[in-house]
Parts: C-alpha cells; sequence; structure tokens
C-alpha cells in the first residue's frame, strides 16, 4: 500500500472516530452546534472524498508519482531527501 494510501485511511479513521457525549452537547449554546454541525458535514464531504480517492483504480496517480517525485526531489533546498528510497 502506497503512502498516499496510508495517509488516507489514516484520515478516513480520524473522522469516522468522531464521537461526543449526548450529555455535553445539550450544554452548548445555540452558535457553538451550529458551527460544529457545519463542520461534522465538511468532514463527511472530505470523507467521502478520500473514499473516492481509494476506490479510484485508474493508475492516474501510480504514473504521475514518480515524476512528482523527482521534480520535487530535484528542487529541494536542503541536503535531506525527502522520500526514502
Amino acid at each position: 500500500m502506497g503512502a498516499r494510501c496510508r495517509l488516507a485511511l489514516d484520515f478516513a479513521d480520524a473522522l469516522e472516530g468522531e464521537e461526543e457525549d449526548v450529555a455535553t452537547q445539550h450544554q452548548k449554546s445555540h452558535q457553538e452546534a451550529k458551527a460544529e454541525d457545519e463542520l461534522r458535514a465538511r468532514n463527511a464531504r472530505a470523507l467521502e472524498l478520500v473514499r473516492e480517492w481509494l476506490a479510484d483504480e485508474s493508475g492516474y496517480d501510480e504514473k504521475v508519482f514518480p515524476v512528482l517525485k523527482a521534480e520535487l526531489e530535484a528542487d529541494r533546498l536542503s541536503y535531506r531527501r525527502r522520500f526514502k528510497e
């Protein structure tokens, strides 16, 4: 599994792990609750996008990543490599 997939899976796990105690939710102001609802909706859309990326089997990332990686390595300002070989 590539680095992109591991990162995407970690992100998806983090978004799915959001749960909150019902008692504390009632103590929040209406404005805080609205902001939290908006954040949850944005997180749900992000999770949907990550799942779509994980399901993509077009091969695009396998073709493009080596080129991108080479360009990033060529333009680095430090002596340290950005990617492990």
